[in-house]
């Protein structure tokens, strides 16, 4: 099992979000297994207001043999709607992507006897 780190900026740590996060890295190694580590952001802007929405900046680094993997993705650009629990959904399913390009093009290099 590889280590999470989780950091909060301009917001309140939450248990089950933080719960949410790590179950979704550590489903990412049943895909691939030499996952080194993760380390996600979760950050909102700071509040000038306190009836202003928060829209959320979602960070997150995966740290792979070779390389990292690197996706963000800021709900403000999205959908204003857009909570942080579907944010940081929808980034893990970005990364998921990017992991499967990562593992393909290792399979096709070892393929080349690379």
């Amino acid at each position: 099992m590889f280590p999470v780190e989780i950091t909060y900026r301009h917001t309140e740590t939450s248990r089950a979000l933080s719960e949410n996060i790590n179950a979704r890295a550590h489903k990412l190694e049943k895909f691939y297994d030499h996952i080194l580590n993760c380390h996600v952001t979760i950050e909102a802007p700071p509040q000038k207001h306190q009836h202003q929405s928060q829209l959320f900046k979602v960070s997150i680094q995966l740290g792979v043999p070779g390389n990292d993997i690197i996706v963000h993705r800021d709900a403000a650009a999205h959908s204003k709607d857009e909570d942080v629990y579907t944010t940081v959904n929808k980034t893990f399913a970005a990364l998921r992507r990017r992991l499967e390009d990562h593992v393909n093009i290792q399979r096709d290099n070892a393929k080349r006897g690379r």
